[in-house]
């Protein structure tokens, strides 16, 4: 009796041991879990918003909603704004539309063209469209009763597996491309080969975990650059990111966090309800990163951003500017001390600089 006391007792003694250090282990794998997660994520407080009151330029520009604007010269460039065209240049002193481009399959025909390079100074316009697969270099000549693009370079884009949604030349001359769905990382570099882009090294790695892999259809949405620095702006959710993208070709990460924490349902594959919305546009100049904010859920309706949060290229918020009622912005673009809109129909300025000092 006393031996299988002694027995009995060596076992419970044992098993206490074992419990304890199971727990032990089982609370430091759940604390480094969080804090890894809580590294991986990163959620900035946003401060109070300064209202701003802005211009109306216009409310009777006859277009869709355009995918982007562009201040070029003394025009906005509007691009994919419907109706089978493929540019809108609209002069504001003058209140004067010129459309460009066909719908087609075409050697400058497109069906959905986006800017991916514009240069004021040289008048170069770069279009990529991703259904066509193509690139085409243009020389723009705007004159008082005439627009003219001419062809100066086309290329194929070869991506192989990899579904571009996007893509991004930056002033280096490297080509940064969205990789929807076949690529483990968000980018890829596109190397040219003669009159071939194709994908090479990836970055970008999966900033939600829940999604699965090799898809960011989920995480769409626009780019901004200045000299080696590349900045992406995702309007489903308020994920930013900054990489430096040296001259070699090196891609390295500077900064990247979310403005509202992502609501993501994996079993559906789909955002939740829940989930605010981010970011409409992104635009920068040498000092600032300027990033047209939405924030609303999906409760809410597909009501457009009235806040424009400005940063520095380091990723610090200086500013959240917003928009008195009246106003919305869909799409804007940067120039000199004012800052361009269009959104609901209409076109707006005002002069973010003086903004900044409120």
């Amino acid at each position: 009796m006393f031996k299988g006391y002694y027995k009995n007792y060596i076992t419970i003694e044992y098993y206490n041991k074992f419990m304890k250090y199971l727990f032990l282990l089982l609370f430091g794998i759940s604390i480094y879990s969080c804090n890894t997660e809580t590294e991986r994520i990163v959620i900035v407080e946003l401060p109070q918003p300064t209202v701003i009151q802005a211009e109306e330029l216009s409310d009777d520009i006859v277009m869709s909603p355009p995918l982007q604007m562009k201040a070029w010269k003394e025009h906005f460039l509007f691009f994919h704004p419907g109706m089978g065209k493929s540019i809108l240049f609209y002069n504001n002193e003058q209140r004067k539309e010129v459309l460009w481009g066909s719908m087609g399959s075409g050697p400058d025909d497109f069906f959905s063209p986006a800017c991916i390079y514009e240069n004021a100074k040289d008048s170069i316009i770069e279009l990529f469209d991703m259904n066509l697969r193509k690139k085409i270099v243009y020389k723009c000549y705007i004159e008082e009763e005439n627009t003219t693009l001419t062809r100066l370079e086309y290329y194929s884009i070869k991506s192989d597996t990899i579904s571009l949604l996007g893509m991004h030349r930056m002033d280096n001359g490297w080509h940064i491309g969205f990789a929807g769905v076949g690529c483990n990382d968000m980018f890829v570099f596109m190397n040219q080969k003669g009159k071939e882009l194709r994908p090479t090294e990836s970055f970008g790695g999966k900033p939600i975990k829940e999604m699965p892999n090799g898809n960011f259809l989920q995480l769409y949405g626009w780019f901004a650059s200045y000299e080696n620095k590349f900045f992406f702006a995702a309007q489903p959710a308020g994920y930013l990111c900054c990489y430096n993208i040296s001259d070699a070709g090196q891609a390295t990460k500077e900064w990247e966090y979310f403005l509202t924490q992502p609501i993501f349902d994996a079993v559906t594959n789909k955002w939740k309800k829940e989930n605010r919305r981010g970011c409409y546009d992104i635009q920068v100049n040498e000092e600032y990163v300027f990033v047209a904010f939405s924030g609303e859920t999906y409760e809410e309706g597909s009501k457009l951003p009235q806040e424009i949060i400005v940063f520095s290229h380091e990723g610090k918020i200086i500013k959240r500017l917003r928009l008195n009622e009246e106003f919305m912005i869909g799409k804007f673009s940067v120039k000199e001390d004012m800052i361009y809109a269009y959104g609901n129909g209409k076109l707006i300025s005002f002069n973010w600089k003086n903004a900044m000092s409120l």
